[in-house]
Order: structure tokens, then sequence, then C-alpha cells
């Protein structure tokens, strides 16, 4: 097992649409940014021209509720801490100012607010969240308006049903980059996979016992391979769930359950596609969870 260390980030890149150093992706930044000792750069984006579209999407932006917590005298004295260097530019959209400023320098992390959109609207227009998650390597996390509870919960979406090596090697950096986030806002970690039945068209609720012999049968083999696959990597005490059902339904369900500060899954792992096929996932649960979100992306200059 590999001693426990905070993931390095060296310069992390907070994106936001007006220039105040109190708001919630700034100052989440600013938190990740003072305990890794990274840089810190903000990004304000004055957006310059906006389709019609484009503005029945912003309209139908779900706002969250405020926090009605305040910075601490610590806090504050981080804020100002920060940044290491503020940018403005002006772009039609903020997946293409920050594409741009991707270009420019290397950063290791993006921190940006987290916008969810009423399901008609979001159909005919693809959000920036989107763009995000497909057009960089750089990981993204979306943070809303609240501030991360101590003594809280991260839960990791794991994908254990796979074994090619490249797969694995991105569960197992996905597994660091969760123990990393989980130290530095002192929160606990969970893990979860969901799994379907074997024969998913039939994979209705049934009293026929054979059926429910198989159901127990393979949800206990799968809850033997994420705790192994965790405990693999992980010393620390840490909680596994599985679930039976598609992860755009099973992940939401858990993070309310346990009310967490933050969901990590991993994103950008296939393009052409495969991605059709398979990457949606994400783009999906952006717009249903309300909490924070962290899209890891595979440790690689290449996509598969």
């Amino acid at each position: 097992m590999e001693a426990a260390t905070m993931y390095p980030y060296e310069h992390i890149l907070a994106v936001t649409e007006t220039p105040n150093l109190l708001n919630s992706s700034f100052h989440k930044a600013v938190i990740l940014a003072s305990r890794s000792r990274a840089k810190l750069t903000l990004l304000t984006v004055k957006l310059t021209q906006t389709s019609l579209l484009k503005r029945l999407l912003e309209r139908s932006c779900v706002i969250e509720p405020k926090s009605k917590r305040t910075l601490t005298t610590k806090g504050l004295e981080q804020v100002l801490k920060y940044p290491s260097k503020q940018i403005s530019c002006q772009s039609s959209t903020i997946y293409r100012a920050v594409l741009n400023q991707l270009k420019q320098e290397h950063y290791d992390l993006v921190v940006l607010p987290h916008k969810r959109y009423h399901s008609i609207i979001s159909e005919l227009i693809s959000a920036d969240e989107w763009h995000l998650l497909r057009e960089t390597l750089v990981p993204v996390m979306f943070v809303n308006s609240s501030q991360w509870q101590t003594q809280g919960h991260v839960l990791t979406a794991l994908d254990i049903n796979h074994t090619q090596d490249c797969h694995q090697a991105f569960n197992h950096h996905i597994i660091h980059e969760s123990k990393g986030i989980a130290d530095s806002i002192n929160n606990d970690l969970h893990f979860i996979n969901c799994f379907l039945a074997d024969n998913y068209s039939i994979a209705f609720e049934t009293e026929d016992r054979a059926h429910a012999h198989s159901m127990l049968s393979q949800q206990a083999n799968q809850q033997s391979i994420l705790n192994h696959a965790v405990a693999d990597l992980l010393s620390e005490k840490y909680h596994c769930h599985i679930a039976h059902g598609l992860p755009e339904d099973a992940i939401p369900i858990k993070a309310h359950q346990l009310d967490v500060n933050m969901v990590i899954m991993g994103a950008a792992e296939h393009t052409g596609l495969i991605h059709s096929i398979k990457g949606h996932i994400p783009e999906l649960l952006i717009n249903q969870l309300p909490c924070d979100i962290l899209a890891v992306k595979p440790p690689t200059s290449e996509l598969r």
C-alpha cells in the first residue's frame, strides 16, 4: 500500500464571470491551492455575444441556494493571499476562454461554478460544462455556492467491470485523486460501483428464488472486486457501496443519501464512437447532481 499524500496540484485555474474574490469557485480553489501549495490563477471572462438559445439555456439554469455561512477570519486571510495572477478576457463562451487559457500555461485543475439546466433546454444546446468534459484532459471541478462541510463525505464513482490495463490504471488514478481531495477538505471517502444484471433485458423485480440468488451472488462478487480494488491502494478507512442500476440513476440517489460535499468521477476516457456509447454518463450526472463535482481525466497525453 502506498503512503497517503495530498494530490500535488501545482497550478489551479479558477474561472468566474464576475471579478469577486469571495465567490464560491475562487474560494474553494483557494482552499485547494493553499493545502497543496499551488499557484492559483483567476480568469474572469466577459461574455461578448450570446445567441437566443444560449440565453434560454442560461435562464433555465437552476440557481443553488446561497450559503448562509460566511468566511471565517482564517478563510478570509487565505483568500487575500491569492490569486497568484489575475487575467481578464472576452469570449463568446466560457469554455472557449478556458480552452484558450489552457493553451497558454500548464494547469492541473480547473475550478468553475456548477450550473444545472432544465432538461428540455439542455437538449438543444451543448453547455460549457460538457465541452470541458470532452475537449481537455485537465481535470475540471464544478462547485456550488455552499461551503464544504468538515467531516462530511466525498463519493467516488468507479467502473470495476472492465479489466483492460489502461482502464485499471485510470481507476487507480481516480482513487489517488479522491484520496487527496478528501484529505484536503477533511472528509471521509466513499466509493460506489454500479452494475446491471447479467441479462439486463429481463432484470425486473421477481419473486423467483433462482433469480434472487443470482442477483445476490452478482452483488457479492461486485462488492468483493470493489473492496480489493480500493484496498490495494488505500490503507485508511473508507466505505464501499454497490448499486444495482444505471450510474445516472444510482449515483444521485447515493449522493443524496450521504449528503455528500462532492462526487468524483472519471471523464474523457473514450473518444469517437466509444464515447458516443459510453462517454455520456458524466454529462448526464452534471445536470442531476446539486453537489460539487470533480471530473478526473486520464493521466496521459492521449485519449483512448
